[in-house]
């Protein structure tokens, strides 16, 4: 076996965290490090390969129907909330002028009332 298929198998054996704890550790130099590093390289490569892969564009029909319609759910919702937002901003307003338009009331049934006489 040659060199590179010897260190293969020796971080294949190892794992991936004991490589990198030997690489921090530097143990390995020279040809070593370079095929440590690349070695662990790959290994995260493969890693996102397969993570990318559940999070891919979805090809089946049933699934982007599902997808589309959770999608759209959420707009909904997000609709919904804004509504209910602005309704609740709008009773408010309205609060407001109807505490308003009665103070005005009482302001000018008290500016219409005659004044008391003088004894």
């Amino acid at each position: 076996m040659d060199a590179l298929g010897q260190l293969n198998a020796e971080f294949e054996a190892l794992g991936e965290a004991a490589v990198s704890e030997r690489l921090n550790a530097n143990a390995y130099t020279g040809e070593a490090r370079a095929v440590a590093m690349r070695w662990l390289n790959d290994k995260v490569l493969a890693r996102a390969s397969v993570e990318a892969s559940v999070h891919a564009v979805v090809t089946d029909a049933s699934t982007r129907r599902i997808l589309r319609t959770e999608q759209s759910a959420r707009a909904a919702i997000l609709c919904a909330v804004a509504a209910f937002l602005a309704a609740i901003g709008s009773l408010g307003l309205s609060l407001q002028t109807l505490a308003s338009v009665q103070s005005l009331r009482h302001e000018m049934a008290a500016y219409a009332q005659p004044p008391a006489p003088h004894p």
